[in-house]
């Protein structure tokens, strides 16, 4: 061994070319280190100093909870699941993934699948049962050729290290499983960067938060084992602080990850549980608690978290034992829909929500996150919109009912005397409002002169989105401009044949769709149009004045499925003259029995203009006509 010593930060070992006797011997340990670990490592008995090792593992791991309350799932082997697709995946990698399946589907009395894995063949006709030993065995044996662990791999193998089961595996599975967790955890600490520079934050912070941190509590009575764990600590600590606002509002720049980023602050939470240590300041739990119960707000009755990208796994079981490792109140309603959703899990029909009041609003605004979420209420059939301003065109996600029906970019183009507007990188909210009867969203823009205004408007009680966009400060000439909403797959557009509305449906119909800024008869000519391409909702509009103002109206009101519409554009006036349109824009939509009055000025009025019999300063006026025939304001936004 030439006094070659193993452990964290000594210079990488060989351990493929050193047997068992002579690892063992090579173990750097620390002087507290139990008696019988130490003896039986400096006479060379591998299997021997593995027993006592997993005898002061079991000394110092509290059991881990049975069972997480989701449908027929065990919390057994599911935890490093989460991350199965964070990393580039393999065959051999994927043989692993199933080994954790079956095992957590035994664990949870489910019917066993067959592994991948190499197996040894059985007699035919012989009831296949599953063997963890067995498989672990065979997957150690053949990786033992195949190149060093990906760090999904790594965390699949110390989670079956500190799993309830272990006892019940064969010594040579627990030393095989020992010294590759161990020879794997020192190369990781040993790399200057494993990952590189262009690694997304869930893989950073698994490969220099999650595993070090872990390591360190796994091989404690290693030499170099403390810094490790400290490294690992710092880390989890620093990208919590740095990915989400003080109220939890996740940074929209991990949204499309963000299930891959909380599985390892989840799982390193667990582990910190489990080995009675500390990972967290008191400033650290405190917004680890906001993150998870923020998060709640942005999931779907399914598990989905709004404008993920789909790469995530097992989603319900990671909020379920985010919101108790958490420590959230069983009375928190955060708590009670993460658990609702995990009970739901793979139900065809969700059950009823929990109870809630309805002055409680699960939404969420962040000018610092870039990030907010517009929301009905708390149930299952809640219609959601999340937005993420922090590029060149917002990422929406819209659901109506429970069902998804758009998500990704809010494209837009404009162009002045036939040149193209170049857009900024990112957008600022400049106005912020969510009471009883809508949420309100404001973002704001200065590309090439030219300020462009996004309204999103989510109305709580009556059934019905928002969206348009305002363009002012222009000189006079001519504004053509287009905006793109992303459909998903399996939503249709379906175009009136007499008419602009347009119908969205999925597996039923989910919305009509109204232009107000364009006339309503197919057979009225006009400079744009609105249609379907490519699975994008196209509008297009155009104006020889020196402003435009495009709103879309989007009822989903069962009431009204069958109920005719109309629209039109009003006149507006200022101190007894007729405006134009790129002064102020006006226009009244009426939905059988519902009636909405929809004002925007584009340029601040010196007195009140009047438009259908109303008289108003403010720079945005949405309302809907009583039965009285008065207007009750919905929304009021000064100038």
């Amino acid at each position: 061994m030439d006094g070659q010593r193993i452990g964290f930060g000594n210079a990488r070992i060989a351990g493929a070319q050193l047997g068992d006797s002579d690892f063992v011997t090579a173990i750097d340990w620390k002087q507290s280190t139990s008696a019988k670990v130490r003896e039986a490592s400096r006479n060379g008995n591998f299997e021997e100093m593995v027993t006592a090792w997993q005898a002061t593992l079991a000394e110092r791991l509290q059991p881990r909870k049975k069972k997480l309350r989701t449908r027929k799932q065990a919390v057994e082997h599911t935890l490093p699941l989460w991350s199965r697709y964070a990393f580039p995946g393999t065959e051999r990698t994927d043989s692993l993934a199933e080994i954790l399946e079956n095992a957590a589907a035994a664990g949870a009395g489910e019917r066993r699948k067959h592994s991948i894995h190499k197996a040894k063949k059985r007699k035919a006709g012989r009831k296949q049962t599953f063997d963890l030993s067995e498989s672990i065995i065979d997957w150690l044996d053949g990786a033992a050729f195949d190149g060093e662990l990906t760090p999904f791999e790594w965390l699949a193998l110390a989670d079956i290290l500190c799993s309830d089961e272990l006892p019940t595996l064969t010594p040579e599975a627990i030393g095989k499983l020992w010294r590759t967790t161990l020879s794997a955890a020192i190369e990781f600490a040993s790399s200057d960067d494993p990952l590189g520079t262009d690694s997304f934050e869930d893989q950073a912070l698994v490969v220099r938060g999650e595993i070090p941190w872990l390591a360190g509590l796994l091989f404690t009575d290693i030499k170099g084992s403390g810094a490790v764990k400290k490294r690992g600590q710092q880390q989890l600590n620093r990208n919590l602080a740095d990915s989400a606002d003080n109220d939890g509002t996740p940074d929209g720049k991990l949204l499309h990850r963000y299930p891959l980023w909380m599985a390892p602050l989840v799982r390193a939470t667990d582990c910190a549980q489990r080995f009675d240590q500390q990972l967290w300041s008191n400033k650290s739990n405190k917004l680890f608690q906001s993150v998870v119960s923020m998060i709640a707000v942005f999931c779907g009755h399914d598990g989905r978290i709004a404008l993920t990208n789909g790469s995530s796994n097992e989603v319900p079981s990671l909020l379920a034992e985010a919101a108790r490792v958490a420590g959230l109140s069983p009375s928190d309603l955060s708590h009670r829909y993460l658990q609702h959703v995990a009970e739901s899990a793979g139900k065809r029909k969700p059950s009823e929500s929990p109870a809630y009041r309805k002055k409680e609003r699960p939404v969420a605004q962040s000018d610092w996150a870039q990030t907010a979420c517009l929301r009905t209420s708390w149930s299952t059939a809640a219609s959601t919109l999340v937005v993420t301003h922090h590029e060149q065109y917002p990422q929406l996600d819209l659901t109506i009912n429970g069902q998804v029906v758009m998500s990704g970019p809010w494209q837009i183009e404009v162009k002045l005397d036939g040149e193209i507007v170049k857009l900024e990188d990112e957008w600022s909210c400049v106005c912020w409002q969510s009471d009883s009867d809508a949420d309100y969203l404001e973002l704001q823009m200065e590309a090439d002169g030219v300020q462009i205004d996004r309204q999103l408007l989510l109305s709580r009680k009556d059934d019905f989105l928002m969206l348009a966009d305002c363009l002012s400060g222009t000189d006079d000439g001519r504004i053509d401009y287009v905006s793109r909403l992303p459909l998903q797959t399996q939503i249709e557009a379906t175009p009136k044949a007499d008419s602009r509305e347009c119908e969205l449906r999925g597996r039923r119909k989910v919305a009509r769709v109204f232009p107000l800024g364009l006339p309503e008869g197919r057979v009225l000519s006009t400079a744009g149009g609105f249609e379907c391409q490519d699975k994008q909702l196209c509008l297009a509009q155009s104006s020889s004045s020196d402003g435009l103002y495009a709103p879309l109206i989007f009822d989903w009101s069962r009431s009204r499925r069958r109920s005719a519409a109309e629209w039109r554009t009003l006149t507006v006036t200022e101190d007894g003259e007729i405006v134009n349109h790129g002064v102020a824009s006006s226009h009244r939509l009426r939905i059988g029995k519902h009636h909405l009055l929809v004002y925007r000025s584009l340029r601040e009025p010196e007195v009140p203009r009047a438009f259908l019999g109303q008289h108003s300063s403010y720079e945005t006026f949405i309302g809907k006509f009583a039965s009285s025939g008065d207007v009750k304001p919905i929304l009021l936004v000064e100038p």
